[in-house]
């Protein structure tokens, strides 16, 4: 076992990182020499190597490393694309077929305005291309004689697809175009349509109008005919009254009403000062009264008393509602109102007759506008309180209830008294008028309910046969116009031109050829993959300490869960004791004895080789420990077949330790530890330096430690586990890695001064390193 003193300190020992100029580990089999990474490119900052896209020469050699590829899939794709080209283009049959849109508008009533021409051209081909028209057309018997029906499962549809329907703005004219592969069924079908579109649209809209104008003939005259009877039994209704003229009863009796109503009114006025003047005298009563307490309670206890705030509301709301004449007349007009509906209904009228109908509505609007005013008079009412409650303490300036300026209360309870009188004896003659006039209106002769209700109906037929008459006149002489929409043209077909066909099939083939040559030879060349040792070495700069051949799953026949392998003696066996070799001779001299082994991304052998570099040092007699650091994808387990945990994860969380987790391998001198059950407390672990230590202590144990870890692009973890190792070993698959990938995670391992120790190539000839070297 090698001395552990020995083993640099990684982390207290690592260069910084130098510029884009500066030297990198050696290559080839120069372990301690130095020589320039790379030349510097101005404004590039990276490799020569990586500088600048594909040049014709990169462009050439990669269409000669991918001839065979470029050409059966250029072929391919190119013969695929000639063929649709030839398909899709394949000449079909146009047939043509016209009509003729009149630009002005034949009607004689109400013509369209020529600006409406446009509109009404796209709503007749919007009319052609509709499937009532095309099922029409496909009904006719030249469309069945072609078979379309039998040919097609959905004729219609197929047929509105390869349909279409154009004209010009200046233009009388619109035409009708149908493609198909038969030239029969394009001239057929077009000129069926066009036929379907006069038969179904035009003649159909024409015998539409005649039709109208039958049943409006039929509905006047029916009309004319119900109005005759009613004027008949309208005359025999009056003959009925005995003689009395209808118009002059009529005027008798609505002169009576309005008597009637005037005096009602009227009395309903008198009715409402009675009580105003009546409220008006109690409430001067009351103050009198209220004077004489106040003056006796002022007498006794010096201290005035306030007044009733709810009987001066009151007192002031009923003088307000009474002097208002505009509430008096709206409530005159309800009571009128009111008796017009029950002398209606007296009169055995029912409830959905006009007039009453029309009585209720003018009554609801009455009592509307009484409530408004009721609710400014009571407003009114409050603010007259509140200004009497505000001069409580001076009773000889209180509101008096129909008191006038200047006017004590005993003058104005005199006035009041008189006035009372006054309107009382007013009030009993208005009564006796209201009998006289009631019982005039009784004598006044009446029309009978019947009488009156077809004297209404009368007048709404009337002006019925009216309308009706006028529109069936305007729809005659429409009749008289000439058709808008003519049949111009016959169907003919248009000339066959093939030659759009051919230039697409050829210009396709040579297109998508020429295309996939250079797409596949850009790709090739914008990846720049790695394929030869001279892109490590001299393109990137790195040291290749070894190769490993190609060799179908070298993860399991390098050592199984028995310790047995079948690559003895075989070039990549020797190979991997080769690179074992070096590692041997770096520990010797540097202390080198805890390699991490990644690569740029996934699937570029370096968990084969990390298994491949253990078997060999445990082999040469080294104690050995392979590690497992790729926590997001271990696999090390399941090809060895041991339990996953507990590993590496366990001991991040604290839940073991690392002495702890290391178990025994296929092989004598090889450990392995496993990476574990990753969550996601182990990833938090492992950014807080959770890697600290553990190398120590295990250096203790073991000659070499082999860590396979993550790839350095994929993730962060082996970053940060490289951190605590002495030294990495990149491995580079041929015609698989690239360059600008494997720059990229060297240079990420330089930024954080991890010490590369140089790459191993997998699936290259171990020739060519000598020739390297």
């Amino acid at each position: 076992m090698l001395p552990h003193d020995a083993m640099p300190n990684n982390k207290s020992s690592a260069a910084p990182v130098e510029s884009e100029t500066t030297w990198l580990n050696p290559v080839a089999n120069q372990l301690d020499g130095r020589i320039p990474n790379r030349i510097a490119v101005p404004g590039v900052g990276g490799p020569l190597s990586l500088a600048g896209g594909p040049d014709t020469l990169a462009m050439l050699a990669a269409l000669k490393r991918r001839w065979v590829t470029i050409v059966l899939l250029g072929l391919t794709l190119g013969l695929l694309t000639a063929c649709a080209c030839w398909f899709a283009l394949k000449p079909r049959y146009t047939g043509f077929s016209q009509i003729s849109v009149s630009w002005a508008d034949p009607s004689i009533i109400e013509p369209l305005k020529p600006g409406d021409f446009k509109i009404y051209l796209q709503t007749t081909a919007g009319k052609i291309a509709s499937r009532k028209v095309i099922s029409a057309a496909l009904r006719r018997d030249e469309v069945k004689r072609i078979n379309l029906l039998y040919t097609d499962p959905d004729p219609t549809q197929s047929i509105q697809d390869d349909l279409r329907v154009e004209f010009k703005e200046n233009s009388e004219l619109m035409t009708i175009y149908f493609t198909h592969s038969d030239p029969v069924v394009a001239r057929t079908v077009a000129n069926a349509i066009k036929e379907a579109f006069m038969e179904e649209v035009v003649y159909v809209e024409r015998n539409a109008r005649t039709s109208k104008v039958n049943e409006l003939e039929k509905f006047h005259s029916e009309a004319v005919k119900q109005l005759e009877t009613k004027k008949e039994n309208l005359r025999k209704v009056a003959q009925n009254l005995g003689g009395v003229d209808p118009l002059l009863a009529m005027d008798q009796r609505q002169e009576a009403r309005m008597a009637l109503r005037d005096a009602k009114a009227e009395s309903t006025r008198i009715g409402y000062r009675l009580i105003e003047t009546r409220s008006n005298l109690e409430a001067i009563e009351a103050r009198i009264k209220e004077e004489a307490a106040r003056a006796a309670n002022r007498g006794m206890t010096g201290a005035p008393t306030g007044p009733d705030e709810n009987t001066l509301y009151e007192a002031a709301l009923e003088q307000l509602v009474a002097a208002d004449g505009q509430y008096s007349k709206l409530e005159a007009a309800a009571v009128a109102m009111e008796e017009t509906i029950a002398s209606y209904q007296r009169k055995g009228f029912p409830e959905d007759y006009l007039a009453i109908r029309n009585s209720k509505e003018k009554l609801s609007h009455i009592r509307n506008l009484l409530d408004r005013r009721m609710e400014y008079l009571s407003a009114r009412a409050r603010k007259t309180v509140a200004a009497e409650m505000a001069r409580a303490n001076r009773p000889d300036q209180a509101v008096v209830p129909g008191g006038r300026p200047g006017e004590d209360l005993y003058a104005t309870r005199i006035r009041l008294q008189k006035e009372l009188e006054a309107l009382t004896r007013l009030g009993e003659n208005l009564d006796n008028s209201i009998k006289e006039l009631t019982a005039q209106a009784v004598k006044t002769p009446s029309l009978s309910a019947e009488y009156e209700t077809l004297s209404e109906s009368i007048k709404i037929l009337e002006k019925g046969v009216s309308d009706l008459y006028a529109k069936l006149e305007r729809e005659k002489l429409e009749l008289r116009a000439a058709p808008r929409i003519t049949s111009y043209q016959h169907a003919e077909l248009l000339r066959l031109d093939n030659r759009k066909q051919l230039l697409a099939t050829g210009v396709g083939f040579f297109a998508v050829f020429g295309v996939t040559g250079l797409g596949i030879a850009w790709m090739d060349c914008r990846k720049r993959r790695i394929c030869n040792l001279g892109d490590v070495s001299r393109g990137l700069g790195l040291r290749v300490i070894g190769v490993v051949p190609h060799t179908p799953k070298l993860q399991q026949r390098i050592l199984n869960s028995k310790g047995e392998s079948d690559l003895e003696g075989t070039p990549v066996m020797e190979s991997i004791d080769a690179i074992r070799t070096r590692l041997i001779r770096e520990a010797q001299l540097n202390g080198t004895r805890v390699i991490m082994v990644t690569s740029a991304g996934f699937g570029e052998g370096k968990t084969s080789l990390a298994i491949g570099l253990a078997s060999s040092l445990a082999r040469a007699g080294r104690k050995t420990l392979l590690f497992d650091g790729d926590l997001r994808h271990s696999s090390i387990h399941t090809l060895f077949d041991i339990p996953e945990q507990p590993g590496l994860s366990e001991v991040l969380i604290g839940e073991t330790e690392i002495t702890e987790v290391a178990c025994e391998g296929p092989l004598n001198n090889l450990s392995v530890i496993t990476a574990g059950q990753l969550d996601r407390e182990v990833l938090l672990s492992l950014s807080r330096d959770g890697m600290e230590g553990i190398f120590e202590k295990l250096s203790q144990e073991f000659d070499f430690i082999i860590v396979d870890s993550h790839p350095i692009l994929e993730a962060n973890d082996s970053l940060l586990i490289g951190r605590h190792v002495d030294a990495v070993l990149l491995t580079v698959l041929k015609e698989v890695s690239e360059l600008p990938r494997v720059y990229a995670a060297q240079q990420q391992m330089m930024s954080l001064g991890i010490r590369l120790m140089g790459a191993v190539v997998c699936g290259a000839n171990p020739e060519d390193l000598c020739l390297t070297n």
